[in-house]
């Protein structure tokens, strides 16, 4: 047995674990923390412009408690669809754990600033909320994972580590504001916390189990299927506490976060244990959520070999070096001890987290680069990764090197330009983010253009994975490895290219989803360019109308918004959104007495609607005005 206390230029042993020694316990420290806050650097490059029904229905929450004082979100809930509807209230049907944590930052906001603007749909704001409550605790939880790592397997390991943070679906979910990383950071957290005192008596202070405890709950109500690996990490924790004093002080740090979820359901649905997907407003999820508990039942064996292999959306595709995790794994179970315990909770959390995935009446749940429900389990696999990393013989560390550096350009690139990628992409690199590139999409990052914003901060950041690759060979450079990084990136990117001919979309859906991305982007020449494609392929394409509409209206070509939107209509009468949007296509042309015409049959229909009603009273207060200055 070695310890590392100084350097050494070829493999030891650590708890039976074969690694390499990279240096001293201080230049290690120093590293973690600079690889750390480039990271953090990296994650706050992304600053989105919009944002969807999943982190709308969230910020509805938070911005409804500050501003209002109100937990429904009446004011706000026609920006989602991903909302509760109970006793002729909208709420957010979301765990409410992130929204909640959110509520002092913009407290605070609203009380150094009283004079701005405040709501849901604020960039600046709502930049600034996933900055400090999701970007900043992913990049410190980073020296946590490095320190478990050295804790069970004895070795320094941060390219696997920086590889997870930019190289993995954990990348996009630090830079929006949903709750998978967030809940993923919390669990982590108490892990670690758990796992670098587990063998000495600092772990029974009352401080750290209440922390511990406190950590698992939140994560469980800001998540609620981390509620399953949360509770095999409080039994565990529990057992092996050594007094009663410690174990009270873990259930007291617990049962805070779930009675604030009692009392925020009570308050919200009537009772403790209703919680808003019990009362889903949109017809197809209340359906979905209505099967077996909260929409999981069952695992599913196809939803759960798509979800692990599926071509490049599969969890194995996206973040390769997560391989890794299966020799780390048996490394560490034949190790007697604290590893072994340390690797059967892990491999537990990631087991869970897929069979309740694989039992979700939705799967992949909607527009997303990847299976985004395991992102929760991302952080567990990349540490037995890194024991797996530790174990590579040289030549074999330069192709998964390689491998990594892809994964960290794919993540980039995808979390730069649109994150949300539609299902209808099964390569959504080459389908879906080259394709938006390649047609001007402007980068959601701090810096305009495609070079600046992209190319740029993307080549700094491969340049560093390839530095810290080259870190861990201990003759320092050489070719052979080096090679091997360039083979292992070559590999990956021709499965990528070849797969991604196998897999090609529909050519108008194509088109269509690349118009609505730029329309979300508030590129309303490109959006309509990709529309007018769409509808050239099947003129019978409503979505494609609309979606064509909208993007003239923005440019402000009124006739052309009245066509598109007429031709919506006509393909769907019965469409309330297609009679608003022609309805109030004409009246900003001035046409008054046509838009009372096309908004009639929706306000015969459907005379209760929010939307019709306000676009009728407005159409019936010009209509006055126009009269009486006649």
């Amino acid at each position: 047995m070695t310890n590392n206390e100084g350097t050494s230029d070829g493999p030891s042993v650590q708890n039976g674990v074969p690694v390499r020694l990279a240096g001293s316990i201080k230049s290690e420290r120093i590293s973690i923390t600079l690889i750390s806050c480039f990271i953090f650097v990296a994650f706050a490059m992304i600053s989105h412009r919009s944002f969807l029904d999943n982190e709308s229905a969230r910020l509805d929450l938070a911005y409804s408690i500050v501003l209002s004082g109100n937990l429904n979100i009446d004011e706000y809930h026609e920006n989602t669809i991903d909302k509760a509807f109970k006793d002729g209230h909208y709420y957010c049907d979301k765990a409410p754990g992130l929204s909640l944590a959110a509520t002092p930052l913009l407290f605070a906001g609203k009380t150094l600033f009283p004079n701005r603007i405040w709501h849901p749909g604020d960039p600046a704001a709502n930049y600034l909320l996933i900055l400090i409550l999701i970007s900043l605790p992913s990049a410190i939880v980073i020296p946590l994972m490095a320190a478990a790592v050295k804790k069970i397997a004895g070795g320094s390991a941060v390219f696997p580590l920086f590889a997870y943070a930019l190289g993995s679906l954990a990348f996009p979910y630090s830079t929006l504001f949903y709750d998978h990383q967030f809940s993923a950071v919390l669990l982590t957290a108490a892990f670690c916390v758990w796992l670098l005192r587990a063998d000495n008596h600092n772990n029974e202070k009352p401080f750290i189990c209440a922390l511990g405890g406190f950590l698992i709950g939140y994560a469980a109500i800001s998540e609620y299927p981390s509620a399953a690996p949360g509770a095999i990490l409080f039994l565990t924790w529990l057992w092996t506490s050594k007094s009663w004093k410690s174990r009270a002080f873990l259930f007291a740090g617990l049962a805070i976060p779930l009675i604030v979820l009692a009392a925020y359901n009570n308050a919200a649905f009537g009772h403790p244990l209703k919680i808003g997907y019990f009362f889903e407003a949109h017809p197809y999820f209340s359906k979905g959520m209505g099967q077996g508990l909260g929409g999981v039942t069952y695992p599913n064996l196809a939803s759960l070999a798509k979800l692990v292999a599926a071509p490049q959306r599969g969890l194995l595709w996206g973040q390769p070096l997560i391989l890794l995790a299966v020799p780390g794994a048996v490394a560490l179970f034949r190790v007697k001890g604290l590893p072994r315990l340390a690797c059967a909770l892990m491999v537990s959390f990631f087991l869970a987290r897929l069979l309740i995935n694989a039992s979700y009446y939705e799967p992949y749940g909607g527009f997303s680069p990847g299976p985004r429900f395991l992102v929760g389990s991302l952080p567990f696999l990349a540490i037995l990764a890194s024991v797996g990393w530790l174990r590579l013989p040289e030549i074999t560390l330069g192709v998964a090197g390689g491998a990594g550096l892809f994964s960290i350009a794919h993540h980039f690139t995808t979390s730069a330009i649109d994150p949300h990628v539609p299902q209808l992409f099964q390569a959504p690199i080459f389908h879906y983010i080259i394709p938006l590139m390649i047609r001007g999409f402007e980068p959601n990052t701090l810096l305009h253009g495609l070079y600046a914003g992209l190319v740029a901060p993307l080549t700094i950041i491969i340049a560093a994975g390839l530095w810290l690759i080259l870190r861990d060979i201990p003759r320092g450079f050489r070719s052979d490895e080096t090679v091997g990084i360039v083979v292992g990136f070559l590999a990956m990117s021709a499965i990528f290219m070849s797969s991604a001919i196998i897999l090609e979309p529909s050519a108008s859906e194509s088109s269509y989803y690349l118009g609505a991305a730029f329309n979300r982007n508030k590129q309303y020449r490109q959006a309509s360019e990709q529309f007018m494609m769409a509808v050239s392929e099947r003129p019978d394409y409503e979505k494609a109308w609309h979606g064509l509409g909208i993007a003239e209206i923005k440019r402000r070509n009124y006739n052309e918004a009245i066509e598109s939107f007429g031709r919506a209509v006509e393909l769907n009468p019965s469409s309330v959104q297609n009679r608003i949007s022609l309805s109030a296509a004409l009246l900003m042309s001035g046409r008054i007495e046509a838009a009372s015409n096309a908004l009639q049959p929706a306000l015969d229909a459907f005379p209760d609607h929010p939307e019709v009603r306000s676009l009728h009273l407005t159409i019936e207060s010009l209509s006055r005005v126009k009269q009486n200055g006649q």
